[in-house]
């Protein structure tokens, strides 16, 4: 079974908030989330990568045998650096690609491609763009979320 996972994240900077979607594609059907990240986030990465685990934790739970595992992604961090680890990484970073990496562990997977999507192009007549299109939207509303949800802790 192949399996893609096109995911996207938003991120405010004033507040310090984000929001993610994701959708999971397989001989299943799909799978498509969306909303708040939970607590601050720090930087537009940290919400692309809480995103893209918010995707995997919804496949480990799922028993596949995966030939092809692809995750789309708008985010050139995680597109060039999934495998690899640099002392110049902040704490969060080492800490969210070191989870990603014990969760894409615990799939069964024979390969793995990690694909850089080109975002915001305006062209939606390829399936990734499209895709990669309702996740950007999805993310924005999601970070929208977040941003009330914050703004009703504060008032309370």
């Amino acid at each position: 079974m192949n399996v893609t996972i096109t995911t996207d994240a938003s991120f405010y900077h004033a507040q310090k908030v984000g929001g993610f979607a994701f959708q999971i594609k397989s001989n299943d059907g799909l799978i498509k989330r969306w909303g708040p990240l939970q607590g601050l986030i720090s930087n537009p990465t940290e919400a692309e990568m809480k995103s893209l685990l918010n995707a995997l934790f919804i496949l480990c739970q799922k028993d596949y045998k995966i030939s092809t595992l692809t995750i789309n992604t708008d985010c050139k961090f995680i597109a060039d650096n999934m495998f690899e680890t640099k002392k110049s990484w902040k704490s969060i970073t080492k800490k969210l690609v070191n989870e990603i990496k014990k969760y894409l562990g615990n799939l069964d997977y024979e390969k793995i491609n990690i694909k850089h999507v080109k975002a915001h192009t305006g062209d939606l007549t390829t399936k990734v763009n499209w895709v990669n299109d309702w996740c950007d939207r999805k993310s924005r509303e999601g970070s929208k979320l977040a941003s009330i949800n914050l703004e009703c802790k504060e008032a309370a």
